[in-house]
């Protein structure tokens, strides 16, 4: 699958986003030195292709007013780096990489195995 790029600058605002969150900056700072590359584009849902090293991230989570959203999904999508699909070890990663405030977006996505990890809806 070709990555069809949008709009350069909405990457660019991407990565000027990644400066306010350390945690994710330094993690996929590492990814980048190791040959990945993310970007934005007008599809309907993200994705991590280890064939090509290639992080996608909709260009409707860079508009999502949910506070944490997009914070969350580059979090979920980095996540993937070494962890195909959506096990322990994926859901681990995510608990390191994700603010725990933003977590509860993954029981919207993957229910069964956000509980298996320990995380709940907020109260």
């Amino acid at each position: 699958m070709t990555v069809k790029l949008i709009d350069n600058n909405l990457t660019l605002d991407l990565l000027h986003k990644l400066q306010s969150w350390p945690v994710l900056l330094a993690y996929f700072d590492k990814a980048y030195k190791n040959g990945w590359k993310m970007y934005v584009v007008d599809q309907r849902r993200g994705w991590c292709r280890h064939n090509t090293k290639t992080i996608t991230i909709p260009k409707w989570c860079m508009v999502d007013k949910r506070e944490g959203y997009l914070q969350y999904y580059v979090a979920h999508e980095l996540s993937h780096i070494g962890n195909p699909g959506h096990g322990e070890n994926f859901m681990e990663q995510l608990k390191r990489l994700c603010p725990p405030e933003y977590w509860h977006y993954e029981l919207n996505y993957k229910p069964r195995n956000a509980a298996a990890a320990g995380i709940v809806a907020p109260k």
